[in-house]
């Protein structure tokens, strides 16, 4: 294949990327996120038509789609990358990247929230299909998902806590098992309300489902198992929040944060939110004490991208 002016972001992927590639040890990983993320936006154009507003809005989208920030750092990356060495064949200039800095991402930093933030949230939610959910994760710092198995029996309003099962894929001799481990949270008086509220708009809904009942305290439009937050509910809360670079683990790290700053047992913690590990509870602890993230910097490099 030759490489000509006419050559289209996808052919040259195809002719470049084990060199693009070959400084990556999970190179495969890399491909996935080029094909996902990269390819239907940009893979049919020409390289030389690709503009700088055309690479922003793809990092931009990946961020919107709530991907974790190593996901999006990675997409950059590879867009840097793409059009460096597209610079190198003469196909491209360097300038298309003047403006798309690169991401740092450290894994090991957890997110604490500002009073200010979370009354932000908090009023974001409210837009949201599920507001109970998001407010009852912000409240308690159970992760959402483990939230999303809670049935209306796991809810005892006269001891005031919550029955939570998270389960867990235990490998032996390369046969999957599952592990459920049942935790009891104490709930406060204000939680206990929010869930009281998502229990009775759960036993209506159900009214609307004759023969396909749930039991489960949050599904979705169609009354089965609510899951994963979607683009557009991410969208919802950050644009009303204005913190746009919200994700829901912050809710979780953000409680575990404050619980270590008001001397919570680190033990205690990790069993309340359902760790098996030391590594978020370690994280939580640095960022306790050397919380850096730049939030608000962060914050407006990508609401730059929205200003344009």
């Amino acid at each position: 294949m030759f490489v000509t002016v006419y050559i289209t972001v996808a052919d040259y992927w195809k002719l470049k990327k084990n060199e693009i590639l070959k400084m990556y040890t999970i190179a495969d990983y890399c491909e996935k996120c080029f094909n996902k993320f990269i390819m239907p936006e940009i893979g049919m154009m020409k390289i030389p038509d690709v503009t700088a507003s055309d690479v922003e809005k793809i990092v931009r989208k990946v961020y919107d789609m709530g991907k974790s920030r190593s996901t999006v750092s990675m997409v950059c990356a590879l867009i840097r990358k793409f059009f460096h060495q597209a610079s190198v064949d003469k196909l491209s200039s360097e300038d298309i990247l003047k403006n798309l800095k690169p991401i740092i991402c450290d894994r090991d930093e957890k997110r604490i929230l500002s009073p200010e933030q979370e009354k932000k949230l908090l009023l974001a939610f409210q837009f949201t299909k599920q507001p109970e959910l998001y407010t009852l994760s912000m409240f308690t710092g159970i992760p959402y998902m483990d939230l999303t198995e809670c049935t209306i029996n796991d809810y005892s309003s006269s001891d005031k806590t919550l029955k939570v099962v998270r389960k867990s894929n235990q490998y032996y001799a390369k046969l999957k098992r599952s592990e459920a481990v049942a935790r009891v949270i104490p709930l406060s008086d204000i939680s206990c309300k929010v869930i009281e509220f998502a229990i009775k708009k759960q036993i209506e809904k159900n009214k609307n489902f004759p023969g396909n009942e749930s039991n489960l305290i949050f599904t979705d439009i169609d009354n089965k198992k609510c899951l994963r937050v979607t683009f557009s509910e991410y969208q919802k809360i950050r644009s009303k929040s204005g913190i746009h670079n919200f994700l829901m683990k912050d809710l979780t790290s953000s409680f575990g944060i404050y619980a270590l700053k008001y001397k919570i047992n680190p033990t205690s913690l990790k069993h309340y939110l359902g760790y098996k590990k030391d590594f978020s509870i370690n994280a939580m602890a640095l960022s306790c004490h050397n919380n850096s993230k730049d939030i608000q910097a962060n914050d407006d490099f990508y609401r730059s991208f929205i200003n344009e």
